[in-house]
């Protein structure tokens, strides 16, 4: 598989800069109330800034020298910030325990996986798993039979919830309440979506998205791409991500369309059903 290199998609893909979250266990010496403050300081850890020192810390988040290096030092003793030496630190080796954890253990990419396989023999393209946290969606796994295709939504790279395919398929399935938070919080970006100026319009375009089972897009996050998704549910009206059918615009045929529909609602629903037996 051939992929455009990081640093140019920084420059130029749509999404911006990627900030990568983790979370680490709830430790007794940590107060609940100051839990989010602590996570913040690993949410600063980006490509853009990935070192910073303890004096940059403290003075961003606003932290008395005290709770900063007892929160650097929990932290640190878990592994997820580690000191690189002069003050500085980076994110730590815990997090990549993690992530080959989850490349091992995550029920849906483990039953996802054989059914994007099986996806990829029928269209040249690429099928991309993708999962949500927060306001962002990020894709964990793809599978591709067309090796020239490059592409900007690689593991472990976030994404806006309002704008793509993947990001779509999911929003739409939201509960009904997160939604009116969402439009009330970010409605710029909604609209920036081409989701709806006003709360009914937001609401009915979702809907019909829902009632579709599938969401097209033309290039919305790749220029030189279309994807074609559909939501993947871990119980009755729980969504867990999405499944989307990625091809290049040169090889895209309209009339194939519904064909490649179909290819994304049953990969979505055959990994639904395999989780709800796991």
């Amino acid at each position: 598989m051939a992929f455009i290199g990081l640093s140019a998609l920084e420059k130029n893909g749509p999404a911006g800069a990627i900030r990568q979250t983790f979370s680490t266990p709830v430790q007794a010496e940590v107060k609940s109330g100051s839990l989010d403050r602590m996570l913040a300081v690993v949410d600063l850890f980006t490509l853009d800034k990935p070192v910073w020192t303890g004096e940059e810390i403290g003075g961003v988040l606003g932290l008395s020298r005290a709770t900063l290096y007892r929160y650097l030092r929990i932290l640190g003793g878990s592994g997820l910030v580690a000191p690189t030496g002069g003050g500085k630190y980076v994110l730590g080796p815990r997090i990549i325990e993690l992530d080959r954890q989850i490349r091992l253990s995550d029920p849906m990419l483990q039953h996802a996986m054989p059914i994007m396989q099986e996806m990829v023999r029928s269209y040249d393209g690429v099928a991309l798993l993708c999962t949500y946290y927060r306001d962002k969606v990020m894709s964990i796994h793809h599978e591709a039979s067309d090796s020239s295709l490059q592409f900007i939504m690689q593991r472990g790279r976030p994404f806006p919830l309002f704008l793509g395919s993947p990001s779509k398929a999911i929003l739409a399935h939201l509960p009904p309440h997160q939604l009116k938070i969402l439009f009330r919080n970010e409605g710029a970006k909604i609209r920036e979506g081409g989701l709806g100026e006003t709360w009914p319009e937001f609401r009915d375009n979702l809907r019909k998205i829902r009632t579709d089972g599938v969401v097209f897009a033309f290039g919305e996050l790749d220029r030189g791409l279309i994807g074609v998704s559909a939501a993947i549910f871990r119980a009755e009206g729980e969504v867990a991500g999405s499944i989307t059918v990625v091809q290049a615009k040169r090889k895209f045929q309209r009339e194939q369309l519904p064909q490649l529909q179909e290819i994304a609602k049953r990969a979505a629903a055959d990994i639904g059903d395999e989780m709800r037996w796991d």
